[in-house]
C-alpha cells in the first residue's frame, strides 16, 4: 500500500549512511531549530524547492524529539508546503 515511502526512507537511510532523523534533515538540506514556549510539538515549513525549516518543540523528551523530526522531515522529502502537529497526535491508539 505505502510501499513507496519505505522505499524512499530506504534510499534516504542508505545514501547518507544513518537513520537519526536529525542527521538526514541535515543532509537534506533541512534547518533543525529548538524553540521553548510553543504549544506544538513541532512544525515544517518550506523555504525552497529542496529545503526547509524544521521546528521542534525543545521541552519534549529526547525520544519524541526523534520521532517529530522523522515526522516533519517526512513532509520535507514528500514535497509538503507546511505542516503543524501537537499533543492531539499522541491521542491515537496505536
Amino acid at each position: 500500500m505505502l510501499t513507496w515511502i519505505w522505499q524512499m526512507v530506504d534510499s534516504i537511510v542508505r545514501r547518507h549512511k544513518t537513520t537519526n532523523p536529525l542527521e538526514l534533515a541535515n543532509a537534506c538540506n533541512y534547518y533543525i531549530r529548538f524553540e521553548k514556549n510553543m504549544p506544538l510539538w513541532g512544525y515544517f515549513i518550506r523555504t525552497g524547492v529542496r529545503s526547509g525549516v524544521i521546528t521542534i518543540n525543545e521541552t519534549l523528551s529526547r525520544i519524541i524529539k526523534l520521532l517529530v523530526a522523522a515526522h516533519e522531515l517526512g513532509h520535507g522529502v514528500l514535497g509538503h508546503q507546511s505542516n503543524i502537529i501537537d499533543e492531539r497526535f499522541l491521542a491515537v491508539r496505536w
